[in-house]
Parts: C-alpha cells; sequence; structure tokens
C-alpha cells in the first residue's frame, strides 16, 4: 500500500484502499474523504456503512450499528481501563455527519454529535448530561444513548473483587452508582430519593461476608469516595483504608465527576454512617489463620492492626479468641508482633 500510494495513481490507490477495509477499517477513511470531496454524498455513505462493519466485526452484538441505538466509544473501547487515541474514530464519526447533513439526515446528524461528545467526553458527568438534554434528538434516541452511557459508567465503575478474598460473591444487580445516576436525571427522584436509598441500603446491610455477597466490593467503594471527599484520601484511620479499603485497587477514570455529585447528593453523615458499620462489623472480615496458605499470617496481622484502630473492643475480643484457637500457630504470633501488636 505505501508502494501504491507513493507510484500509482490516486484512483488505483483509492481502488485498493477501498478493497481492504474488511481487513482495517483505517483504509476506509481516504476513500470517504475523497467522495465527499466530490459531493457523492450516497456512496460515501456505502463506504462509511463497510468501514463501520470492518471497525466492529469482533462485536457481531453491536453489528450492524446505528448512532441512534448505542454509543461507538462504548462499543470500540469504553471499558479499556487506559486513555486511548480515538482520533481516527472521530473522523469517521465527522465524515459521517457531514455525508447525512447533505443529504437532509438532521435525526442522524444530531445522534451523531452525541457520539462524537462522547469521545472527548464520557467521563465528564457534566458535560455528558448536557449533551444529553440540549441536543435534540427523538426520545428514543435519547433514551437509547443515554442507557447506552449509563450501563458504561456503572460497568466501569463495579468493582468485582479483592486480590483473592471473597471470590465467590454474588454479583448485586442494582446498587448505590444506578441509584445516583438515577436521581440526578429523574426529577421525580432526586436528592430526597437517594438519601432514602442508600441509608435503607446500608440499615439493612448484612455483617458477615457470607452474607454480603457483591454489596461488599460496592461498599468498598462507597468507603473511599467518602473518603476522598471529605479527607481527600488522607483517613483518620489508615490502616484501615490502605489494608481494608485498599483504594488504589477502585480508581476510575469518573471518580471525580462520580464524587462530585455524590457530594451533592449524599446525606451530610453518610460517611458517619458507612465508618459505623465498619466499626460494628469488620471483625467479621479479618481473614482467619486457618485459611491462610504456606504459614504466612502477614495479612491477617494487617487486618488486625486495621481492626485495632478502627474498633479496639472488638479487636480485643477477637485476640482473646485467637490466644486459645490458634495458640500453636507461632508464625501469626510473630507476623502479630512484627506489627508491634500484642
Amino acid at each position: 500500500m505505501e508502494l501504491m500510494q507513493q507510484f500509482a495513481t490516486p484512483e488505483i490507490y483509492l481502488n485498493n484502499l477501498r478493497a481492504t477495509i474488511s481487513q482495517e477499517w483505517q483504509n476506509g477513511l481516504p476513500v470517504i474523504e475523497d467522495l465527499l470531496a466530490k459531493q457523492e454524498y450516497r456512496e460515501s455513505l456505502i463506504v462509511i456503512h463497510e468501514t463501520l462493519d470492518a471497525l466492529l466485526k469482533n462485536k457481531p452484538d453491536l453489528n450492524p450499528w446505528t448512532p441512534e441505538n448505542s454509543l461507538l466509544f462504548v462499543a470500540v473501547g469504553g471499558f479499556s481501563y487506559t486513555p486511548g487515541n480515538w482520533e481516527k474514530e472521530k473522523t469517521l464519526l465527522r465524515y459521517y455527519q457531514q455525508a447525512v447533513r447533505e443529504l437532509g439526515e438532521i435525526e442522524r446528524v444530531n445522534a451523531l454529535s452525541i457520539q462524537y461528545i462522547t469521545f472527548d467526553c464520557c467521563y465528564d458527568w457534566s458535560s455528558m448530561f448536557k449533551a444529553f438534554a440540549e441536543i435534540s434528538v427523538s426520545k428514543d434516541t435519547q433514551q437509547a444513548l443515554f442507557t447506552s452511557w449509563r450501563e458504561s459508567i456503572i460497568k466501569r465503575g463495579t468493582p468485582y473483587r479483592y486480590l483473592g478474598l471473597y471470590t465467590n460473591q454474588k454479583p448485586v444487580d442494582t446498587w448505590w452508582l444506578h441509584w445516583l445516576l438515577d436521581s440526578i436525571t429523574t426529577k421525580e427522584k432526586g436528592h430526597t430519593w437517594f438519601k432514602q436509598q442508600i441509608i435503607e441500603w446500608l440499615e439493612n446491610l448484612p455483617g458477615e461476608q457470607a452474607q454480603l455477597g457483591g454489596e461488599y466490593s460496592v461498599l468498598h467503594l462507597l468507603t473511599k469516595d467518602l473518603t476522598e471527599i471529605k479527607y481527600q484520601g488522607k483517613s483518620p484511620y489508615p490502616k484501615f483504608y490502605e489494608v481494608v479499603i485498599l483504594p488504589n485497587q477502585l480508581s476510575t477514570r469518573d471518580d471525580i465527576s462520580r464524587r462530585r455529585y455524590l457530594q451533592e447528593y449524599a446525606p451530610p453523615d453518610l460517611w458517619e454512617r458507612v465508618m459505623a458499620y465498619w466499626q460494628a462489623n469488620l471483625h467479621n472480615f479479618v481473614p482467619r489463620p486457618d485459611s491462610s496458605q504456606s504459614s504466612d499470617y502477614t495479612k491477617n496481622a494487617q487486618w488486625m492492626s486495621a481492626l485495632k484502630e478502627l474498633a479496639p473492643q472488638n479487636y480485643d475480643s477477637l485476640l482473646s479468641q485467637w490466644k486459645v484457637q490458634h495458640k500453636r500457630r507461632p508464625n501469626l504470633w510473630k507476623a502479630m508482633r512484627n506489627l508491634g501488636l500484642d
């Protein structure tokens, strides 16, 4: 292709590019650009669809894709954990919008505006809310694209597991991020409804690991977010924060936006309520020494250190049990001493 670009006529070069779109979707871009320059808008749409088919060939459930039914950004990389360079995808959308504008398809032009904005602003909640509110599309299109965005935000924000702890969690279908997004976007719900939902949820959370399931993970995220809001991550319980919450494992690209809205919608004492739950129940989550492998009790000792910091009375009670049940585990007591524990 490089040799053809250098030595062949532009027509032959573009014809060969078009023939290879199914193998390399980016090859469609120069072809589309040429057709638009010639004002061959119908033919450019055919190539645009060929290019989109190639881009989404590994995602059969989304192919054929239309600008009105789901977000292209979510389809091609919305769950990637590293920022991407989406210039070619944005160029394709820009060409698509130019073609349908010339053909008078205003609904699709506006849907493509939302599509384009999403590549730059997917994780900026306020920008996305503004796009959905201000860009004129049909109710069905708006609902489909908003649902695509909402589901991507929730999927990305859902913490799945923590270093092998409680990996057999039953998933949680609806949790506080659902309630937060719905409170922001549904006038009938708003601040009051979110406060009611999250307080009721906290009050009914089981205090046992086996019963908590997937709610254990989303409670971690809530604890981290509230700590960042209230203390900028400098928790008054640093051992608990680092050992139990594992904040480094909970970073997402929409952290700032999510916390801004959580701060606005949450009851003022939510951090205190969450920490009251941990203080009352953390002793139930401390890893059992008889479950440790290779006589390495470092993690057990770290959790006990966090428990002593957060709930000293529960620490004393659990320590008394361990002294009876695990008195023949010298490595356990050595690990405890290494952390300055009794």
